[in-house]
Order: structure tokens, then C-alpha cells, then sequence
């Protein structure tokens, strides 16, 4: 969204557990590090039959996106003003959750492009209302969104401090949850904003009278209400710090490609490298797995399979 921010995501209140150890990030900021894991070849030979850490199943609505930001991974693909746009089916969507539904999905975000500029995005959200009593096992649903699309634009861009913080104050007016991804270097630029990051999560707890605690299971900072829930999140760039061990317990990231869906393992400097989901139309269980296999092996989780693209 910024120079050290990337998406704003928006999803229904909820709390997380709360981490013992409690940052200080306004009086710590110089001193903070995250506990980076990198990837573990074992745990591709562990359990494949469900979807790992928090179970969250990502989906890309559509390549097609309001905004050109230059640090834009686009789920994996290559930037949505490179190729031509393409956008998911409800249907399809739905023969997804179907087979995301065995596999133990607990979570969905909705992401692009930018789900706001997704042509069925109302009809989806409909969609959702059903899906919700259909798939019981999915308790969050949410996206990820730049925010332009659903707040007044003067409200984004007028004033002296950067967009970001006005988005998360326009969300919190909503009385929505909200999340901010520090700006990524997937597509081969290393950024060194990690110091304005932390400005940014100091300033916010600060505004919005919230106490910053890193949440250890994934390596992030939340800002904690005094009831325990985490209105605000922030992600830091996992793939600048290789930290492919906790981002397999993040993600499972799907997106639409010409054989119908694909999964991304790994979105750094690993571009358009996805295993197709889908053979003669339907849903493969064994790719499925093999999507969770594989999913947080590094950039180079592709060499000696069968979806190696040299083979």
C-alpha cells in the first residue's frame, strides 16, 4: 500500500492465543528480532493429508488489481499488468472448499489481484453466507484487499501521514479487524524498511490504545485489546527473512491457471511455478496433498518432482 506496506486484509473479530512474552515494539524496536525458521525438508515427509498450522486456505479471486505497486507478487503469478486478467468462477470456488473441506481447512481469504475489483464479488459474498452453513469447519472468512476499493478515496490519500494507517483507521471506524503485510521483496528486490514497519505497529497501538505482543506460533506482531482479541495484525515479510517454516503453517495459496486451480508453494523468485489441482476437470486428491507436501519447501521446492519444470 506504501513504501513499507503491502495489503490491508479484513476479516471478521476474532481473538488469538495470547504469547507469553510480551514486545514492547515502541521501546524495543532496535532490539527486535523474529525467531525465523527455515525450511525443513522433514516435514514434507510428515502428514500431507491436512493442511498445516492455522489451516488457512488463500484464494485469488482474480489477477486483475485497482493499483501498480511495484512489490506486487500477485499469489505467485507473475503482476496482474503483465498478462491477461483472469477471474475464478463461483463454482469452481465451491469444488475447492469441497476438497479443502477434507483436508481440514479452517480458514479462507479471499485475495487477487484485489478481491474489490473482482466482477462477481457480490454475488460471492452471498455465496459466503451459504458456504458458511454448508462448510461448518471454516470459522474465519475474510480477504486481502489494498482497501482502496471500499473506503472513500480522499479518506485513503489526504492528510500528511502515509495511506496505510489511514486505511486501518477507516477499517476500524467499520469495526472490522484488520491486517498489514510489511512490503515484501518477492519479486528480487530486497526492501530495508523493517525500522518504518515498526513505527508504523508502535504508532498504531499507540492511536488505538492496543498492547503489540509477537504471537509466537507464526512469527507476527498483533496489537491485543484488553479482552484478549486482536483487532490489528501485523505480518512481517517472511519471504526477505526465509522464514519458509513458519509460512507453511500461514498459507496454502490457490490461484486460477489454465488447467483451472494451482497451487503456489512458493511465491519467492519462484514465479508461475504451481501444481496443477485439477485433472480432466475435477479435483485430485494426491495433488491436493502434494500441495500441502510441498507448500513452505523454499523457492526451489519444484527440483527433482514431477512438477519440476525441466522433467
Amino acid at each position: 500500500m506504501n513504501d513499507f506496506s503491502e495489503s490491508t486484509g479484513i476479516v471478521p473479530l476474532q481473538g488469538e492465543p495470547v504469547d507469553d512474552i510480551r514486545i514492547f515494539v515502541r521501546e524495543d524496536a532496535g532490539r527486535l528480532r523474529f525467531n525465523n525458521v527455515p525450511p525443513d525438508p522433514t516435514s514434507a515427509q510428515g502428514r500431507n493429508d491436512v493442511i498445516p498450522g492455522r489451516g488457512d486456505l488463500r484464494i485469488s479471486l482474480t489477477s486483475a488489481c485497482n493499483l501498480r505497486c511495484s512489490y506486487c507478487h500477485n499469489e505467485g503469478q507473475e503482476a496482474p499488468w503483465l498478462h491477461a486478467k483472469t477471474s475464478a468462477m463461483l463454482g469452481n470456488i465451491e469444488k475447492l472448499l469441497e476438497i479443502a473441506s477434507r483436508h481440514g481447512v479452517k480458514s479462507v481469504k479471499f485475495s487477487g489481484g484485489d478481491p474489490g475489483v473482482y466482477p462477481g464479488f457480490f454475488m460471492l459474498m452471498d455465496a459466503v453466507a451459504g458456504w458458511r452453513q454448508r462448510y461448518p469447519g471454516i470459522a474465519k472468512w475474510g480477504m486481502c484487499t489494498n482497501g482502496v476499493p471500499f473506503v472513500d478515496a480522499d479518506t485513503v490519500f489526504t492528510g500528511e501521514k502515509l495511506r496505510t494507517l489511514n486505511v486501518v483507521r477507516a477499517a476500524r471506524r467499520l469495526g472490522v479487524n484488520v491486517s498489514v503485510v510489511e512490503i515484501n521483496g518477492v519479486m528480487g528486490t530486497v526492501h530495508t524498511v523493517r525500522s518504518k514497519f515498526l513505527e508504523l505497529i508502535a504508532e498504531a497501538a499507540e492511536e488505538f490504545r492496543l498492547e503489540p505482543r509477537r504471537y509466537k506460533p507464526l512469527n507476527e506482531i498483533y496489537l491485543y485489546d484488553k479482552r484478549g482479541n486482536t483487532p490489528i495484525k501485523f505480518y512481517q515479510d517472511h519471504c526477505r527473512d526465509l522464514d519458509c517454516g513458519n509460512c507453511r503453517k500461514i498459507h496454502l495459496r490457490v490461484s486460477p491457471i489454465d488447467q483451472g486451480w494451482g497451487a503456489v508453494p512458493c511465491f519467492l523468485r519462484a514465479q508461475s511455478k504451481t501444481i496443477p489441482l485439477m485433472v480432466d476437470g475435477k479435483f485430485d486428491d494426491a495433488r491436493f496433498e502434494d500441495a500441502i507436501k510441498y507448500n513452505g519447501q523454499g523457492s526451489q521446492w519444484f527440483k527433482d518432482t514431477p512438477y519440476d519444470p525441466s522433467y
